[in-house]
């Protein structure tokens, strides 16, 4: 409940070489904060009287149920991914600030030394890939040309091969932005919620024509610990 607020080192200590009998000096870290809060996306569905009356009324609310509870987590994936943090929405990992960049020659079509050059860009800020979270995401487009994409000059190994990119699970998603591909380490990313999932059943919005109207809503934020442990690029 309330807002979260998360501690995180940004800047680390320093140390430095000192000779006999030298004090060290004192090196303090830079620390802030990630700071989640509560956003709220939900939506409803109305069911008529006729609706509810000529078929099992039990199997359509629960139809119309999934229904809604499916919209609500495609709008989370999305808002993970690609949210701008405007208008009510979370801030996903491709607006978040201090993630690592690179960019692709050609949109849709990176070569193989540019997907590793994302992983350089990580490592170059001192950040690990050896998580087991450590995933590519990207869409489904980029998936299947990575899966054409030789990783030499003979063509007898590609990018992608059984659902990985230089040893690293790709998962697939249209909720990544056209012609983007995401690097990161996932441990690092966030999800807070407030109270789950929420389905209300509503008889009187209806009542004056026998309907049922049928609300579902949840509350969620999404934040990245450590940015540089991610890169995004197209």
């Amino acid at each position: 409940s309330g807002n979260i607020t998360i501690p995180r080192v940004a800047g680390l200590s320093t140390s430095a070489w000192v000779t006999e009998g030298v004090a060290v000096g004192a090196s303090d870290p830079t620390i802030d904060t990630v700071t989640l809060s509560e956003k709220t996306n939900g939506c409803y569905t109305d069911m008529t009287r006729t609706l509810l009356n000529n078929t099992d009324g039990l199997s359509v609310e629960q139809m119309v149920r999934n229904n809604l509870l499916r919209a609500m987590g495609v709008t989370w994936d999305q808002a993970s991914v690609s949210g701008t943090g405007a208008g009510g929405q979370p801030t996903g990992i491709e607006n978040t600030a201090g993630v690592n960049a690179t960019a692709f020659g050609v949109a849709g079509a990176p070569t193989y030394a540019e997907l590793i050059a994302m992983e350089s860009a990580i490592f170059a800020d001192n950040a690990p890939l050896d998580s087991n979270s450590v995933r590519w995401i990207t869409t489904p487009a980029l998936n299947g040309y990575a899966k054409t994409l030789a990783t030499n000059g003979n063509g007898s190994a590609f990018a992608q091969q059984s659902g990985f990119i230089d040893g690293r699970q790709v998962l697939v998603s249209s909720q990544v932005t056209a012609n983007n591909v995401i690097l990161g380490d996932f441990s690092e990313f966030i999800v807070a919620t407030w109270g789950g999932l929420e389905v209300q059943t509503d008889p009187y919005a209806l009542a004056t024509s026998g309907g049922l109207r049928l609300i579902a809503l949840s509350s969620v934020d999404f934040g990245v610990k450590h940015p540089v442990s991610f890169c995004v690029s197209a």
